[in-house]
């Protein structure tokens, strides 16, 4: 593992100054040097396995891993042979709206407070990708009156 740290600029992967999320798919196939960023992570492991290393350890990636990391934190990842993650990044902007609005703090839960960020959680992922709105739901969408919205 390769131990020089790179720090990422909002600049750098936000195209958009005025965007405040951004998504990609990345394919690790080799280590992924150690690195931080200014903004927030959220990655899912939808496929491969390998390690995650961050200041509180080596953590094992394997499909459904979910990843929370916070402005700073620098992670890096070892595929074995190779991991695909969703990414999702967060701007130091949207974390400060999230963190200032109790309402969206309170929904939000634990995942904006940075005693919770750089935590990786397993989660369950579906066998199959569902097909919208083909699949039938098993929560049928609502509307406010408690009518199930398949009938408007």
């Amino acid at each position: 593992m390769n131990d020089t740290l790179h720090s990422l600029s909002e600049a750098e992967v936000f195209a958009d100054p005025a965007a405040v999320l951004a998504a990609e798919l990345i394919v690790v196939r080799n280590d992924m040097t150690a690195h931080s960023h200014e903004f927030a992570e959220v990655a899912l492991l939808t496929a491969g396995n390998g390690e995650h290393f961050t200041e509180a350890g080596v953590h094992p990636l394997t499909p459904g891993t979910l990843i929370i990391l916070g402005p700073e934190g620098w992670h890096a990842h070892r595929a074995l042979p190779e991991l695909e993650l969703t990414n999702v990044y967060l701007t130091t902007g949207l974390l400060a709206t999230l963190s200032a609005s109790p309402e969206l703090a309170g929904a939000m839960g634990p995942a904006i407070h940075p005693q919770h960020l750089g935590v990786a959680a397993r989660t369950r992922l579906p066998r199959r990708p569902r097909r919208w709105p083909d699949d039938a739901s098993p929560a049928t969408p609502r509307r406010a009156d408690g009518v199930s919205a398949a009938h408007d």
